[in-house]
């Protein structure tokens, strides 16, 4: 995870995904016990780095509250 807000979240990828898939995401919790609620996210951006992997730029599909967003910082 690169960069998360209310509205959606960035990610840096090994592999392209396309614009417009949608994705069940769930992120590992701090203490390395569990994994969060998943969140249903639409890809809308899709960018080549230097380095070859991908920085996918995602929606939410449903906004976080501040207490979600919470849990997922």
């Amino acid at each position: 995870m690169n960069d998360i807000s209310i509205n959606g979240i960035s990610l840096s990828l090994d592999a392209a995904l396309r614009p417009g898939m949608f994705l069940d995401l769930s992120l590992e919790n701090n203490d390395g016990e569990g994994f969060s609620q998943p969140m249903l996210v639409r890809v809308r951006r899709v960018t080549p780095q230097a380095d070859g992997s991908f920085l996918v730029g995602c929606n939410f599909v449903k906004k976080l509250t501040k207490e979600e967003l919470s849990l997922w910082l």
